[in-house]
This record gives C-alpha cells, structure tokens and sequence, in this order.
C-alpha cells in the first residue's frame, strides 16, 4: 500500500504542469475555485457562476451574451455574417454598409439563427456508462447511444427544454445540458464589413488588432422581446494590464487529452488532407468571386469561412509539426503511463488504454480517404440543396425507427433543429450553388479516383461542372414546398422522386452510411473505451484538477490581461481607436486596410485615446468567439473574437508564454455606438444594463 501511495504521490508531481497557469476550459458545474481562490484571492460564488451561464447563449458555431432586461444579444460580426449575408442582396447589402435598428419595429428577422440558453446540468454518467458495461467496444458503444437517446427523450417530455447528453473527458463522463432554445432572433445592430473585420486575412490571428467584430440581436418570443433572468451589465470602467477576467463561450475542439498516436494520425492524415481541401476551395472561390460583383458579394461568407479554416487549421498543423511540441507532447503521454504501469492495479484497469486508441487509428488509416470523401464532416458536397436532398433521405428513412435507434442527429430531441434547417427561408444563389456542387464531385473524384464506381455514379458520365449545372438546373428543392411535400410524403415520396438532387442523395446514402457504420464500429467505440479508461486513470491519479477538452459545450476561462513578445518586439495589451487610423495610413489605406467612411467622417469627434482591443492568457479556441469577457464583478468589459498565432498550439498543448486570446474592449464598444454610428437608442438600452 505504502509503495502505491509513494508512486501516485511520485506521479502527481510529474503530471502537476498538465493544469499549470490559467489553463483550462472549466466546466461552470466543475470550476477550480481552490486555485482561483489561491491564485487571485478570488473564488466565484454559486450566484455569481448561475448568472454568467444563464447569460450566456450559443449561436451556431459561436457563442453570445445577453446585455439587456430586453433580450439584447452581443456577438461578434462574423458569427452572425452567415445570416447577414443571407439577409443581403445586391441593392441592400448589409455586409457592406452595416446596419442600425432605430426602433424595435425596425429590427429585422435572420435566417437560419437559434440562440440556447443553458438552464440546468445532469451528471448522468453512472446511467450512460452502466449500459455498456461487459459489452465488446462496439456493442457497448449502440448501447450507450441508445441509452443517451432514452435520456434525452425523457428530458425533452419532461422539461420541454432541448436536451443534449454531452460526452466529456473521450467518454468518461456524460452531463446532460438543458436548453431554452430562442428562434425568433432579429438584428439590432451590426458595423461594416470594412471595420469589423478590418485588416482582412492578413490581420487574421495577429495583433495588433484594430477591429470592431460586434453584432447585437434581440431574441424574440411569441412576437415580443424575451426577458432573460440573468444578464450581463455593460461596464465602460475599463480593465488594466495583470486584471483577472473570464470568459464564458462555447469552444469548439481541443485535443489536449489524445494520445500521441492520434496526435500522429493528425498530424501526418488528417490535417494535411483538410489543408488540400481548404487551398483548393480557396482558389475555386476566388475564381468565382473575381467573374462578378454580384459573385463577389454572394461568395463573401464562403470565402471567409474558408480562410479562415485554412490558417487556422494551417497553424495547428504547423505546431503539430514541430518536433519539440510533439517530444513534449510524449513525454506528457509517458508520464501518465508510467504512473498507471508502475501500479498493479492501475495497469488492470487501465493498461491497455493507450493499445485501444492506437488500434482505431491503425484501423482509420485503412479507410480514411474513403470517409472524408462520403460521410467525414458530412460529405464532399458542401452544398444547401444537396443538404436538403440527404436530409429528406436520411430523415425519412431514420423516422421509421425508435429514435434509440436512428443515427444521433436525427433522435427525437434534435427533429425541431432539422427541421427547421430544412424549411428555411433563406435565398439560394443558382451560381454558387453551382460552383460548391462541382467543387465537392471535384473532391471526391480526387479522393476516391475517377473510376471508383460512387463518383461515376455521382458525375453520371459527366464532368464535374456540367453535372453540378445538371443538378443544379434540374432540382425542385428550391421550393420550400416540395421539401415539405416530399417530408410529409415518407420515404416512399423520397424513392420515387425523380428529382436528379434526391437520386443523388439516394445513389450516396448506402455507401455513405457503410463508411459511417464501419468507422464508429472500427475507430470511434475504440476511440470511446480507450479514452474513458484513460479519463479515469488522470482521475485516480491527479483527482479532479483536470478538465475535459472542448466539446461545443459552455466553458469559463480565467485569464489576465497580459502584453507578450513576437519577433523580438514587445506588443503592449492594449491597441486604440487612434491606431486603427494610424494602420489604415501605414499600410495605404487599401482594401482590407480601408476604413469605412462613417468613420472617416467621425475621426474628428473620437476620442482616439479610447482603449480598442486588447490581449488576455484565456485559454480559447474556435466557437468562443462572441464569449463575453467579465470581470470580478460579473459585469461585461469586452467580447472575445480571435487568438493571435502563437494560439494555434491551443488544440493541442496549452501555453501563456505569447499565446493570447484577443478581444474588443466594452469602452470601444460604446465609443463607436455613440460617435460614429449615433445610435443613442442602443446605447442607452446597454447603459440602462449596467
């Protein structure tokens, strides 16, 4: 006993810096408030957390705050640039010149947005978990995603909130996340482009920064503005260098837990595949882009989207890359090892962990290509009619059986968000819809080669581009009626279709579904027990001081506001309004280096001295962007909106040595409300807040 005891003691100390600094993505049930205590003397009360996570709101793909009694909304510009390009056209182009509700009646509804709002957290781990026990990693796999299925269903009956088990630590534990989900949103209140994503793809993930990336939208139900129970109030009295913030967002993915083997499989497959699909879609875009002024508008959303992926993912890939974060990588992998090996015990139940991950990542190198073209981040054919064509099939078909046992998305809990991705609204560009039709049969033509007998059924004996033109020219799905008529009509309606986007969906969807059932048998069930077991083993030897990676789940950062060297040169925390003139003249005041003319006009009335973004150690990754920041106090100092370069690394190895999350300062925020937009009604609804 005394031997176990000196090695696990032995071993705490070697594994102590996996949670060193402010590292970590904390659970709001689950937060560190003994090294928060510790560290700054300061440990959030249970009032203070329940009012920071009911204030907090997910969007898709980023998060949110709510400012106001009212149902205001803060994000950033470019979480909500889908639905505003989406509510553009060529004679009101909200993208370009920005726009401002003057009063409620004003507001305007966005397409395709539903905000949720967290209300309550389940540990419903014992429950999950207990229905796989003594099962093979597949079989126990089906029965937990049938069991979560149960709880979710049980949950939404009961509480009528959306519910979702989400899985933490690889599968060692499950909480189940209630809800209120918010679909009446309207825009208040979004800058231009030009200023809101100032310094384009070059200023991306660096600092300086200079950008004023901040939406408001109001949430809405049964036609008035909702009324949150918790809020976050608008403070202008400013935060200084070494000041401890938080930040509570939605990140995406992080990969701080795998093991090297899968690290591996990232670094040498995965991420060099994704870069090839970014670059390649990259240059298709811009091609697009420069044959019009209408493509360049219709393509704006596509285009930052994509590259942003591409740097974002570039970077990450260039960490992994790096011998020496992968040696240290290892050495962190080996030191749990060792603890686990060095214990009889551990080892029984633990030891073969690290043998489960590397045997599913042997088995994807073996099919990979074939499901990153068919079913891997949901098929080649980034397209929205294709997307309503495999939905109607899968759906139809999947709503035959017991939602315990259809594929996770289309469980009885999340019909309502199917559904309402399927009859939206939104206009669909006949172009574009042509140029992402061919640029996806492109891909998979590449990945799975000319001859493989899915892409000449795909391309129909055609090239890429005048297949897309067929599909395209051909499908009703355009109409929202017909999707609804072919929903309604089941799956009989959806085989006899002679829609070409439908037979398309239909000739994909057994092979699609193959790959799929072949990797969460062969990978993800091996991926699940192995990295459970290796969950458990990080608890039995460093307690419960670790955090679970990113899951698109609300998590708190801590943080202080922290200047860094890059280059040899000393970068300060803080940037001015006064320096977003100073870079437009530097770098000759050309596009992405433009501002726009309101503030052009208002330079003389602004007071340039005004703090205007600033850097912070918060540990963050894609999705928190639009979390609010918050001070001691719990009130809004400023709203995230990127990393600088040296985040990157964040995915997979957390580091403050110049890794910095970067935000927009709440006292630039009502500078510019009230001097270059004059948009008094808004500011006196977030100062009212505070």
């Amino acid at each position: 006993m005394l031997h176990r005891i000196c090695a696990l003691a032995l071993a705490v100390f070697a594994l102590a810096p996996l949670a060193r600094a402010d590292e970590g993505m904390w659970l709001l049930n689950e937060p560190p408030l003994e090294y928060l205590e510790t560290t700054y003397g300061f440990a959030p009360t249970a009032a203070w957390l329940e009012k920071v996570q009911k204030s907090a709101v997910r969007f898709p793909g980023g998060s949110g705050s709510f400012v106001s009694s009212d149902g205001l909304v803060m994000t950033n510009h470019h979480v909500a640039a889908g639905a505003i390009q989406l509510m553009s056209s060529a004679d009101d182009n909200l993208m370009r010149d920005g726009f401002l509700a003057r009063s409620r009646s004003d507001e305007r509804r966005m397409p395709n947005v539903e905000l949720f709002n967290l209300r309550e957290i389940e540990d419903v781990s014992d429950r999950v978990q207990s229905a796989g026990e003594g099962l093979e990693p597949a079989e126990a796999a089906k029965a937990r995603r049938a069991t979560i299925a149960s709880i979710e269903a049980e949950s939404l009956e009961q509480t009528g909130l959306h519910s979702d088990v989400v899985e933490l630590y690889g599968g060692g534990k499950h909480h189940l996340y209630r809800y209120k989900k918010y679909d009446d949103i309207r825009l208040v209140f979004c800058p231009e482009e030009a200023i809101g994503f100032f310094g384009g793809d070059a200023d991306n993930f660096e600092f300086p920064r200079y950008n004023l990336d901040i939406t408001f939208v109001r949430a809405y139900e049964d036609g008035v503005p909702v009324t949150p129970d918790h809020f976050l109030r608008f403070t202008t009295e400013g935060v200084d260098e070494g000041d401890l913030i938080f930040m509570a967002g939605h990140p995406g993915t992080t990969r701080r837990a795998y093991t090297a083997d899968h690290i591996r499989f990232q670094r040498d497959v995965e991420f060099p595949m994704m870069m090839r699909q970014f670059h390649k879609r990259e240059v298709e875009l811009n091609v697009f882009r420069d044959r019009s002024v209408e493509n360049a508008r219709v393509a704006r959303t596509d285009l930052m989207r994509v590259q942003n992926s591409r740097k974002a993912i570039g970077g990450m890939l260039a960490a992994l890359q790096d011998p020496r974060i992968f040696a240290k990588k290892l050495a962190d992998e080996n030191e749990l090892k060792n603890a686990v090996t060095s214990d009889p015990d551990l080892t029984l139940k633990y030891g073969d962990a690290w043998d489960l991950v590397s045997e599913a990542q042997i088995n994807a190198e073996g099919f990979f290509t074939r499901y990153a073209a068919l079913e891997w981040r949901r098929t080649a054919l980034n397209s929205d009619l294709f997307g309503f064509a495999e939905t109607l099939v899968r759906l139809t078909a999947e709503l035959e059986k017991p939602s315990g046992e259809r594929l996770p998305e289309y469980r009885d809990s999340r019909l309502a968000q199917v559904e309402d991705r399927l009859f939206t609204t939104r206009t669909i560009d006949v172009n574009l819809e042509i140029d992402r039709v061919a640029s996806g049969l492109g891909m998979m033509t590449e990945l799975l080669g000319g001859e493989h007998p899915v892409v000449r059924r795909a391309l129909g004996g055609k090239s890429a581009t005048d297949r897309a033109r067929e599909l395209v020219s051909g499908t009703r799905l355009f109409d929202i009626e017909y999707r609804r008529e072919l929903l309604e009509g089941g799956v009989s309606s959806v085989q006899s279709s002679e829609d070409p986007m439908v037979r398309l969906a239909m000739a994909l969807d057994g092979p699609s579904r193959a790959v799929r059932e072949r990797w969460e048998r062969e990978v993800e069930a091996l991926r699940s027990e192995g990295y459970g077991k290796l969950t458990q083993a990080r608890f039995e030897v460093l307690g419960d001081s670790v955090y679970p990676d990113a899951t698109f789940s609300l998590r708190l950062s801590i943080g202080t506001i922290e200047p860094y060297t890059q280059e040899d040169t000393d970068l300060g925390a803080f940037t001015t309004i006064g320096g977003a003139f100073a870079h437009e003249e530097a770098r000759g005041g050309e596009e992405p280096f433009a501002l726009p003319r309101s503030w052009t006009l208002a330079k003389s009335r602004l007071n340039t001295d005004t703090p205007y973004n600033f850097v912070s150690t918060n540990d963050i990754i894609g999705g928190n962007s639009g979390s609010p920041v918050i001070n001691r106090d719990g009130a809004l100092v400023g709203i995230v909106f990127d990393g600088n370069r040296y985040s990157f690394l964040w995915s997979t190895i957390f580091s403050q040595e110049r890794g910095r999350s970067v935000s927009v300062d709440a006292r630039a925020i009502v500078e510019a409300l009230s001097t270059v937009y004059r948009a008094k009604e808004l500011v006196s609804e977030i100062n009212a807040a505070g």
